[in-house]
């Protein structure tokens, strides 16, 4: 008699973006998206009678935080996997409620083509292992676009 187990990954923790998300420690959290951090994957979250599983991007608009949401859009967490921002008869989340400016904004981004600079550029850091700033230095390109892989600007 042969028994088959099937393993599912299942994450049931929080990871450390999220702790910085929920602390709204910018600092930390641009310090953690040097390294190569998954932005999609989901971790409990626990506020009040609430008890749900959300990415990184989600806590942060759940919780307000619009300006670290804002910083996980610009390294590259895709905005138009977000239902409500890309089908607007979907009601967005109750903290949009008096931020209409922030909604719009994320809107914006998820409905515009990014060009194929910002593609290759995001594409490149989601192959690279390591210490994303160290490792692009590595790189066989000009100075211009390794600076622009490490995301200098976004990050500091």
């Amino acid at each position: 008699m042969y028994v088959r187990v099937y393993c599912v990954p299942v994450w049931c923790g929080v990871t450390p973006l999220q702790i910085a998300t929920r602390k709204r420690d910018t600092r930390m959290l641009k310090i953690l998206l040097q390294w190569q951090s998954d932005l999609y994957r989901e971790g409990r979250v626990k506020r009040g009678e609430l008890d749900y599983n959300a990415d990184v991007f989600h806590l942060a608009i759940d919780i307000g935080a619009f300006d670290v949401a804002a910083i996980l859009a610009d390294v590259g967490y895709d905005l138009s996997r977000v239902r409500y921002l890309v089908d607007w008869s979907e009601t967005p989340p109750s903290s949009f409620s008096g931020n209409e400016i922030w909604l719009q904004y994320f809107r914006k981004r998820a409905t515009t083509v990014q060009t194929m600079f910002r593609i290759s550029l995001l594409t490149i850091r989601n192959f690279l292992s390591g210490h994303i700033t160290d490792s692009a230095t590595q790189l066989p390109l000009p100075k211009l676009l390794i600076s622009a892989v490490q995301m200098v600007d976004t990050l500091t």
